[in-house]
């Protein structure tokens, strides 16, 4: 039996796939960007002695399932997380972006399946916050992690590893702040003036902060490493929490929360002047349609 979408002329059939498919990156980068907003907000109220929800990935989620229609909020942050687990994946598989097979376009497909593994995650945790299914927090699932290992003879090298790739992924956050060039990445001709500059301003202090906050992590990591303490594992929201002994710390996060919320309003300019292969998606679809 066929169904309508199958009697669907061939020409409108490729045009409807090919308008869905190039509409996922932009659903997506609306999606973190929002994210991203709440937890810079938590993190600036934080460090100024408002603390309702930690100031991580779920402590952001949460705090917004507590927002009028908070619900109806998620349920739209899950659809634009799953269009992005999507992209990534076709990145990834289809090489959208034209990376190649040598080792250097597979590095850069790697990375993408990473990066659907990670916003494959987030859209889990909003579907169990959702439900209300009880889970661990990054904090608890940081530190049982470094428990386990540190129970081995040499589990405590494998934990300073862990810190020492987490500090390598924060140099790289900060190579990307102090080079600063976006322009690859967005239809500057869409833009004007005042837009550009805004985007490179949000985008520098953007990733500056996400530098700041996984050097931190890094720092913690290798701590437990070599102490053989699990309890110096910590996530972002234990990392923002040990910050708030002292005034140096506590200006550090609400330094780390406003560069949270500028790498949420990056990505929502991603979302808007975002260049994404859209001619590509076009050739692919209709290559895959003539099957």
């Amino acid at each position: 039996m066929q169904t309508h979408w199958q009697n669907l002329p061939m020409s409108k059939l490729e045009k409807t796939i090919t308008q869905v498919v190039q509409a996922l990156p932009n659903l997506g980068h609306w999606g973190t960007g929002i994210i991203y907003i709440a937890m810079g907000l938590l993190a600036a109220l934080t460090a100024i002695g408002f603390k309702n929800h930690s100031a991580d990935m779920r402590g952001s989620l949460l705090a917004i399932k507590d927002l009028p229609f908070g619900d109806f909020i998620l349920i739209g942050l899950l659809v634009c997380l799953t269009a992005l687990t999507l992209w990534r994946i076709l990145q990834a598989v289809v090489d959208l972006e034209d990376q190649g097979k040598g080792w250097k376009g597979l590095w850069h497909r790697m990375q993408f399946l990473a990066g659907a593994s990670v916003y494959l995650g987030i859209s889990t945790l909003i579907l169990k916050i959702l439900l209300n299914i009880p889970g661990r927090s990054i904090e608890q699932v940081a530190q049982r992690e470094a428990s386990q290992m540190n129970t081995h003879r040499e589990g405590w090298l494998l934990v300073v590893a862990i810190g020492v790739g987490i500090g390598g992924f924060a140099a790289f956050q900060f190579y990307r702040s102090f080079r600063g060039d976006f322009r690859n990445r967005f239809h500057w001709e869409n833009m004007n003036g005042s837009q550009k500059n805004w985007c490179f301003t949000l985008g520098r202090v953007g990733y500056g902060a996400r530098g700041l906050i996984l050097g931190i992590m890094s720092y913690f990591c290798i701590r437990s490493g070599i102490e053989v303490n699990s309890h110096l594992a910590h996530g972002q929201a234990g990392v923002m929490h040990a910050m708030l002994n002292n005034r140096v710390g506590i200006a550090t996060s609400l330094v780390i929360g406003i560069g949270l919320i500028a790498f949420g309003l990056f990505e929502t300019t991603m979302a808007k002047y975002g260049r994404f292969p859209h001619k590509k998606v076009k050739e692919k679809v209709h290559d895959a349609v003539k099957l």
